[in-house]
C-alpha cells in the first residue's frame, strides 16, 4: 500500500505496510499500522510520506543487524 488509507468508521488516515518476510521475526508482526492523526486528505498525505521514511529507515536498520556500541 502507498497512500493512506482512511479509517471506514473514524475517517482517521492511517499508514499501512506488511512487513517483508525477513523482517517479521524481528519486528514481531506482519503489518505496520500507525494512526496519521488526521481525516484531511492533504494532511495525511504528507504525514504518510514522513512516517514512511521512518519506517523504511527502521527497517533498513533491522537488516543491517546489531551493531557495536562501543567507539
Amino acid at each position: 500500500m502507498n497512500h493512506p488509507w482512511p479509517h471506514p468508521d473514524s475517517g482517521i488516515y492511517w499508514y499501512r505496510k506488511r512487513v517483508p518476510e525477513r523482517l517479521k521475526p524481528l519486528v514481531g508482526k506482519t503489518e505496520e499500522r500507525i494512526s496519521l492523526r488526521t481525516r484531511d486528505p492533504e494532511q495525511a498525505r504528507i504525514e504518510f510520506a514522513r512516517v514512511c521514511l521512518e519506517v523504511q529507515q527502521r527497517w533498513r536498520e533491522l537488516s543491517a543487524g546489531p551493531r557495536s556500541l562501543s567507539v
